[in-house]
């Protein structure tokens, strides 16, 4: 397996359509991997689908491979899903103190801004996701 320049998670194919290829993913929390997980019982382990375009060679259901996002689609998902939420919520706050209401107001006002944008993310979901592509590569032993 080459280096590639961008963000990769081992997965394991799970349906492989014309076009596109079906790539589960497990994520797991930092401390996942701790000695005492099963006593403390926080720790998360979740599997994810990823949706990558289908490559050139051949691939088979449960093979193991690599999916990779470019670093471009890993700073525009952070800036799309935390950075201008962030603002809203900063932003929102001071100008509805400087039109006269009280804190709670805005606390709320600005919560439900950044519901609102959540809300039109979750509306233009697919157009959104056709700008960020995942590739998959092999894992050669």
């Amino acid at each position: 397996m080459g280096q590639r320049a961008g963000i990769g998670h081992e997965g394991v194919i799970k349906n492989i359509s014309e076009h596109t290829v079906d790539v589960v993913i497990s994520s797991q929390s930092a401390c996942a991997s701790c000695h005492a997980k099963s006593l403390c019982g926080v720790s998360e382990n979740t599997q994810k689908i990823i949706t990558a375009i289908r490559p050139d060679f051949e691939l088979t259901v449960g093979e193991k491979v690599v999916v990779y996002a470019s670093v471009q689609n890993a700073v525009f998902s952070v800036i799309v899903a935390y950075v201008i939420p962030s603002v809203i919520l900063i932003g929102i706050i001071p100008c509805v103190l400087a039109l006269g209401f009280n804190e709670t107001i805005a606390a709320i006002s600005a919560v439900g801004c950044v519901v609102i944008y959540y809300l039109f993310l979750y509306l233009f979901r697919q157009s959104i996701g056709k700008k960020i592509k995942f590739t998959i590569a092999q894992i050669r032993e």
